[in-house]
């Protein structure tokens, strides 16, 4: 989702469209997972893969408070 949220704010960039901004967070992903140790890895997961995308397009992490946060998406 990272990845076309990118192309979307580069083509809108290249014609002159204005306000758009990064919107895709991992509070919009859901999940169910078998056992309470899947919950946490797949969260724990999920975030990593975020700010590691943040980290690589030179996006900043300063705005991540708590870095962690509990995802109550994915599920039991």
């Amino acid at each position: 989702l990272k990845a076309l949220e990118k192309e979307v704010i580069a083509f809108a960039t290249l014609h002159d469209i204005t306000d758009i901004c990064p919107r895709v967070h991992p509070r919009q992903l859901h999940g169910i997972e078998i056992s309470p140790y899947a919950v946490e890895i797949a969260s724990v997961v999920i975030w990593i893969g975020y700010l590691q995308w943040k980290h690589r397009n030179a996006m900043p992490l300063d705005d991540e408070e708590p870095i962690l946060e509990p995802l109550v998406q994915v599920h039991l």
